[in-house]
């Protein structure tokens, strides 16, 4: 069996509803809808999640299911901003980048923790998190087997850490205006990650999210000898 956690990303292929025209639907299947041809899946991604919430949906699935050797977990990693008190990331002397590592090293903890009480490892991929910048050397348990989903679809990606900054410039304005030169550097790597991804469509992308094509390139990267058609 396989078992998927994360976000939208996980969910499917977003992009225009051609009846009710909303730009942001789900239209086509994603990754795994794409592995159900081969194996057994349960997928509890769901839209707009968070890292915390998907590490919560897997502690309750496996409170109910024992795993054994065949069973391999997947976790989509979203961005650390999604579900935390955006003051974490100026509080204390360090700055924004060590604090989003500080709170990326909380979920891993608490992933490693679940694995080894589930005598499993969780595989990690990068969504929109990107972990090619990321050590998980300590976590005996965890494992990264695409480091960035973006950059395994085209090699002009441009990764970061974060996808939603938004509403952590102006509260790095008002309570750490030291810290404003950091933001911007960071705002500017999103900022050309969005821009990147919008590039990438409707190739590799759709709505912010892999394409059908994108999902497709994935399966086969985790999976190279299931081919099909489709």
């Amino acid at each position: 069996m396989i078992i998927i956690i994360g976000d939208s990303w996980g969910v499917g292929e977003f992009g225009i509803d051609p009846i009710t025209e909303d730009s942001n639907s789900l239209i086509g299947p994603g990754i795994g809808q794409l592995l159900m041809l081969h194996d057994q899946v349960i997928n509890l991604s769901v839209g707009n999640g968070s890292n915390i919430d998907s590490l919560n949906r897997l502690e309750v699935f496996l409170s109910k299911y024992t795993l054994d050797n065949s069973d391999t977990i997947y976790w989509i990693i979203t961005c650390p901003t999604r579900g935390i008190n955006l003051n974490s990331l100026i509080d204390g002397p360090g700055n924004i980048t060590t604090n989003i590592y500080a709170v990326l090293d909380q979920f891993f903890l608490k992933a490693n923790q679940i694995a080894m009480q589930n005598n499993t490892h969780i595989k990690l991929i990068g969504g929109l998190c990107d972990l090619n910048n990321v050590d998980i050397g300590r976590y005996s348990n965890l494992e990264i087997c695409v480091a960035s989903w973006g950059l395994l679809l085209n090699d002009s990606y441009i990764t970061s850490l974060l996808w939603e900054i938004d509403q952590l410039g102006p509260i790095v304005q008002l309570n750490r205006s030291e810290l404003l030169s950091e933001w911007i550097d960071i705002a500017d790597q999103v900022f050309n990650k969005h821009k990147t991804i919008k590039i990438l469509s409707p190739k590799y992308f759709n709505a912010s999210h892999p394409s059908r094509l994108g999902h497709r390139i994935l399966r086969d990267y985790l999976y190279p000898d299931w081919h099909f058609k489709f």
